[in-house]
């Protein structure tokens, strides 16, 4: 799926009267999402969902804020889980097995036209790239789990594993 919101942005610092400005921007956004089911034999299943989605919007600016302090702002997300069940014991017992990566990204970037130009704060008025520009976020996690399930007469013991592994690199200022 791919989307794109065009837009006009016009803003009016109240301390600069009698000014207003008007920047157009496109804002795109694209999605996928994929899914796999496959019972294998009468007691093995296998599942695998990936999904995809980016995001960009070249001209975010807060309300009545200055065009000099604009962003652009990009998002990237990133998923993948396979999953395993198996049934075993004469369908007493009942295994799980996922493993998985999940994954965000994002950059924070000033207006082209405004790398290396600083910020100055005024009462009700900031001008300038913002001072915390460029950020740029990279984040991953791995995963593992297993679970298992006995059913016994009345009783149902369940026991499991997980495994996380979380990687977040990265440059952002607050």
């Amino acid at each position: 799926e791919y989307e794109r919101e065009p837009g006009t942005l016009v803003t009016s610092p109240t301390q600069l009267p009698g000014q207003s400005f008007s920047n157009s921007f496109k804002v795109a956004q694209q999605s996928i999402l994929g899914r796999v089911d496959d019972q294998i034999n009468a007691n093995n299943r296998l599942t695998v969902r990936l999904s995809r989605w980016n995001w960009n919007n070249p001209f975010i600016l807060g309300a009545g804020g200055h065009p000099s302090n604009a962003s652009i702002q990009d998002k990237l997300s990133r998923d993948l889980l396979g999953t395993w069940s198996k049934v075993m014991g004469n369908g007493r017992m009942i295994q799980e097995v996922r493993a998985g990566y999940a994954s965000f990204n994002w950059t924070n970037l000033p207006q082209d036209s405004m790398v290396g130009v600083p910020e100055y704060d005024f009462p009700g008025l900031t001008i300038g790239a913002p001072y915390n520009y460029p950020q740029y976020h990279t984040g991953g996690t791995w995963s593992g789990r297993y679970d298992l399930s006995v059913h016994k007469d009345k009783h149902d013991l369940k026991m499991g594993a997980e495994y996380l592994r979380v990687h977040d690199t990265g440059d952002w200022y607050i």
